[in-house]
């Protein structure tokens, strides 16, 4: 840690860069030296890596297929040994293995875009000379006039600079050697751009939603507003007689608080617009606080079940809460499945717009024998109980001994977990004292119900609420009991209940969009545990002749989800300043 938080003077700061100009004018002058070079991918400047975290040297790197020392296993690779220095600057070799056509390296964006649609990220696989000038946009989606055949464009820096005929382009792209340096400076500073790019993520899922932090802000600042092209437009009037020849704007973001996406962050937003005519430049500038609007109230995800064998087929149920009067199709919605023991697999699941469910489900404890225990967690109906301290449940008979199971309550606290629902509901029997039961929703409380005073009689708790997904019970100093619990969720639930209206509804004011998908796992999968992600954006769905500020509000693309949580809110995160990525949902393979 002590590496990523020095801060330099501002004379380590100028030798610094003029470093980093003498590297960039050393990479070009070898370049050529090292493309026939088969364990050579890529050559770049940056900083030492060591155990994968980074030092402040500043070195030439030199990516290479495989790392060995020893100057006969070089040969053996029909490569030649790396110099220690070159031109007086220390070199770095860093390992990156054989890079396949459908996989993407670095840190910046991995979303995966299946299928793919233009402005994502992608680069040429085979381009190892010019590394930094390697990544940048799909430009759009074409078809060959002739032969039907699907097609690509993109700009020739992107694809062609420095490869040729038969390249392999894959998408999302690797970052430029730049960006890690400029990633670092921030970091250094601790500020709130800092938070954009986290080189020491947490997980490989995290570094990838860093990698478009930054891109979801910009993005944020330009839209929801007037073009700042046209407030400048009519703001600088050229005089009788000139003619415009061009125009230029800047813009300039100052991050307010942490930019994440999916959350209302704030920015300070500088506009420069100059028009330039035949006889003279006009200047407009303007200044604004901007909110990032494109949130949603809550995002669930859940899977059928919480345990599938290889093999079996995983069906996904996700749900989105918005204040937008929006359909649901204009949100484009992919479950990422990760499984804990690889997490560099990331397997996306498109969902798409699906039925909802409202029908109350109840979990009735009368079948069950008095007297027996049950685990300490057991499910039922997909709600699943937790008792507190590791101590299993208890089955009693308290409320008229008729051989009826009742769940016995803990006074320290019993936890229930739901599907996102709109109410639940409980019967609860007490002996002694008061019984209570809270609900939340993504750690929000949403409402308390508590007992009357009354003792040995049926108490009817009842909570209503968007996106219940916890329950906690407490009370009854251990003469308390649980007859029924009922939930009422918001989307299908796999074997109970029935599918009763279309996919997008209203709940207080808030629209509900409920979307389903499915991916049937490998035969040959290991077990273990996986985490599931919900991630959502918005499509393009403003039509022709719509106006620019209504268009504006409507723009495609941005990520609306909140898929991170500032890593000074996460008690266990050991980053200084950052986010963690958040966990929706995870399951088992047994």
């Amino acid at each position: 840690m002590a590496d990523r938080t020095k801060k330099f003077s501002e004379k380590e700061i100028e030798q610094r860069v003029k470093t980093i100009e003498k590297a960039k004018k050393t990479i070009s002058e070898i370049a050529s030296q090292w493309k026939e070079d088969p364990n050579v991918l890529s050559l770049g400047y940056g900083l030492r890596s060591k155990k994968g975290k980074l030092k402040t040297e500043i070195v030439i790197s030199f990516m290479v297929k495989t790392k060995v020392k020893g100057l006969k296993k070089i040969k053996d690779l029909g490569s030649r040994p790396i110099p220690a220095k070159i031109k007086g600057i220390p070199t770095d070799v860093v390992e990156i293995g054989v890079m396949k056509p459908d996989q993407a390296t670095g840190e910046r964006d991995e979303r995966a875009y299946d299928p793919l649609v233009g402005g994502c990220a992608s680069s040429n696989a085979d381009s190892h000379v010019l590394f930094w000038n390697g990544y940048g946009t799909l430009g759009s989606i074409c078809f060959d006039g002739t032969s039907g055949d699907a097609m690509a464009l993109s700009n020739w820096h992107v694809w062609a600079e420095g490869g040729e005929q038969g390249d392999d382009i894959i998408q999302p792209g690797h970052p430029r050697t730049e960006d890690r340096v400029q990633a670092y400076f921030e970091a250094a500073f601790c500020g709130p751009a800092a938070n954009l790019i986290e080189w020491e993520a947490p997980s490989a899922l995290t570094s990838a939603l860093y990698g478009g932090a930054a891109a979801a802000a910009a993005a944020a600042a330009a839209s929801d507003v007037i073009d700042p092209s046209r407030k400048g437009q009519g703001k600088t009037a050229p005089g009788a007689g000139e003619m415009t020849d061009k125009e230029s704007i800047d813009m300039k973001i100052e991050y307010l608080t942490q930019p994440i996406p999916g959350t209302p962050f704030k920015l300070k937003v500088g506009w420069d617009y100059t028009r330039h005519t035949d006889k003279k430049s006009y200047h407009y500038h303007q200044e604004e606080n901007i909110e990032n609007k494109h949130v949603l109230v809550s995002k669930h995800l859940r899977t059928s079940k919480t345990q599938y064998r290889p093999g079996e087929r995983v069906e996904l149920f996700g749900l989105l809460q918005s204040n937008m009067p929006f359909d649901c199709d204009y949100y484009y919605v992919v479950a990422y499945l990760i499984p804990l023991a690889d997490e560099t697999r990331r397997i996306p699941v498109v969902l798409h717009p699906s039925l909802c469910q409202t029908e109350k489900i109840c979990v009735d404890f009368s079948g069950e024998k008095p007297a027996t225990t049950l685990p300490n967690r057991f499910t039922r109906l997909q709600a699943q109980f937790k008792a507190p301290g590791g101590e299993p449940f208890q089955v009693v008979d308290m409320y008229q001994h008729d051989e009826k199971g009742e769940l016995a309550l803990f006074p320290k606290g019993m936890y229930v977990k739901v599907p996102p629902s709109g109410a639940v509901e409980a019967q609860v029997v007490t002996f002694a004292g008061l019984v209570g039961m809270k609900a939340y929703s993504q750690g929000r409380t949403v409402g308390q119900a508590v007992t009357t005073p009354q003792e040995g009689i049926v108490h009817n708790l009842r909570i209503e609420g968007d996106g219940i997904d916890h329950v906690e019970f407490f009370g009854g100093d251990n003469e308390a009991s649980l007859l029924t619990f009922c939930y009422q969720p918001m989307e299908p639930v796999s074997g109970v209940g029935l599918l009763t209206h279309r996919a997008t509804t209203h709940v207080a004011g808030k629209r509900i969009c409920c979307y389903k998908g499915a991916i049937t796992l490998d035969p040959d999968e290991r077990p273990g545990k996986w985490n599931a992600y919900l991630f959502a954006q918005t499509v393009n769905i403003v039509p022709e002749g719509v106006p620019p500020e209504t268009a504006a509000q409507l723009i495609g693309g941005l990520p609306v989800s909140q898929n991170m949580e500032n890593a000074q809110n996460v008690p266990e995160s050991d980053i200084e300043c950052g986010a963690c990525d958040i966990v929706d949902f995870m399951f088992e393979v047994i």
